[in-house]
């Protein structure tokens, strides 16, 4: 008969060899399943009710927290990995209003928290992307025309922003690389390039990027172009469709 290995012990029933760990392994030393639940993740609540971790932001964790319909909860992560939990009331206000007021207070505590409060925000004009940091400035700019998308959007592009400036600040990095990455995790952001909300009106808008041939447009424009923009502009490509859209692009009014 062939000895147990180390982390194995025999049955006596079967004259075979388990894992100490496993089921009759553990009834076979006397010892009980842990009942001890692993910790929940950063932005989430423990029900009591079923013991599982759930969303702070979602319909239970709203319940738990105890908040009211018009509340919004703010998970800042701090940098000695604990979170703090701020409820803003933006009361009866526009959307727009509302959306102001909440972005403003988290903006308010990541940038002193993670940035010194060396950065401004800006409500930005731009249509066709819904924030951008300006390192040299030291500016975030958050696009009002996307006011109408999902709060936790709208959210997630200020700490999608407010990582590039910390990326810039310690790495002098400004790309959507790991180093970025690291800092959108940190801050609890969507560690991806882009996101899908909703789409301002183009029916405004006065120029346009295309295709020459197929006439699919990648571009609005809501006042006309620079000059070099028409003089590189056969020069340039869509990025991922370089053979497709390379010397193949016009510039034309609406």
């Amino acid at each position: 008969m062939k000895p147990c290995k180390p982390n194995q012990i025999r049955n006596p029933e079967t004259n075979r060899c388990v894992l100490k760990t496993g089921k009759i392994g553990r009834e076979l030393l006397g010892k009980k399943k842990s009942l001890s639940p692993k910790p929940c993740k950063s932005g989430q609540i423990r029900n009591p009710k079923t013991n599982r971790c759930v969303s702070k932001t979602g319909k239970i964790g709203r319940e738990l927290l105890g908040m009211s319909e018009e509340e919004v909860i703010i998970v800042v992560p701090k940098k000695d990995g604990e979170d703090e939990i701020i409820i803003v009331n933006p009361g009866k206000k526009s959307p727009s209003s509302k959306i102001k007021k909440i972005l403003t207070e988290e903006f308010d505590i990541l940038n002193n928290e993670w940035l010194d409060g060396e950065y401004k925000l800006i409500w930005g004009d731009r249509k066709c992307a819904l924030g951008v940091c300006k390192f040299g400035k030291k500016e975030i700019h958050i696009s009002k025309h996307f006011f109408g998308s999902p709060i936790e959007i709208m959210k997630d592009t200020l700490r999608h922003e407010i990582a590039h400036a910390l990326a810039w600040k310690y790495d002098k990095n400004m790309s959507h690389d790991t180093v970025w990455k690291k800092w959108a995790v940190k801050l609890g952001a969507n560690p991806k390039s882009c996101t899908k909300a909703g789409v301002p009106d183009t029916s405004k808008a006065s120029y346009a990027l295309r295709h020459k041939d197929t006439k699919e447009v990648y571009q609005y424009f809501y006042k006309k172009p620079a000059q070099r923009r028409f003089a590189t502009v056969k020069y340039t490509h869509i990025r991922g469709k370089k053979a497709h859209t390379f010397g193949k692009l016009e510039i034309v009014k609406l």
